[in-house]
């Protein structure tokens, strides 16, 4: 695996407090739902060349609301970028909208980001980064020209920080009708924090 790769996937050597970490278990089943839909033909390549806890992973087969280790949705999020994806790290950012679609578009969710707009559905963002993920936390900062949403105590997988949360964001904003748009800073680029600004970036062009 080239270095290249591994700095797009992992993010600097050394940055990252992930691997004690636990997730919830609807993490786990948006994969095998993901390859479903998009590469059936590449699960048998993929769960050949991942451990078992990654392969029980790839099955689906867990609860919903199981609590479960972090460490092996990584290992399998590396080969459905690399077997799935054609190696474009970036492709983990149509994943997590459609986990947002999927776990939050329903009939209730919808209209409530529609009735309380963007600026309190990112309030609801913060609120779900615990529903997903232990430890750390999400605060939110509203400001004339832009919000920013900061993640505190903890540093993630670059890819998740970089195009999972960013994607789940931007179907956030969208199921709100908030036209803004996500810029995103992060420690693995040299940022002191990670962090999505959110405000209309089109005006500054």
């Amino acid at each position: 695996m080239s270095d290249a790769f591994d700095l797009a996937f992992f993010g600097q050597p050394g940055l990252g407090t992930w691997q004690d970490w636990t997730l919830k278990g609807s993490l786990v089943r948006s994969r095998r739902r993901y390859l479903d839909a998009h590469a059936p033909d590449r699960i048998a390549a993929i769960r050949s060349v991942i451990g078992p806890e990654a392969r029980h992973y790839l099955e689906g087969d867990v609860l919903v609301s199981a609590r479960l280790p972090y460490p092996p949705l990584v290992e399998l999020d590396k080969q459905i970028v690399l077997l799935a994806m054609g190696g474009q790290v970036s492709g983990m950012r149509t994943l997590a909208d459609e986990i947002a679609k999927f776990d939050l578009d329903g009939g209730l969710y919808r209209g409530l980001f529609r009735l309380i707009g963007g600026t309190l559905s990112m309030r609801v963002y913060a609120m779900a980064y615990q529903t997903y993920f232990q430890p750390g936390s999400v605060s939110v900062s509203e400001g004339n020209a832009e919000s920013i949403i900061t993640l505190n105590d903890v540093i993630l997988p670059r890819y998740m920080c970089e195009f999972g949360f960013t994607g789940y964001l931007e179907r956030m904003l969208r199921m709100a009708r908030d036209e803004r748009t996500v810029r995103h800073d992060c420690v693995h680029a040299g940022q002191r924090q990670c962090s999505w600004r959110v405000g209309d970036f089109r005006s500054l062009r």
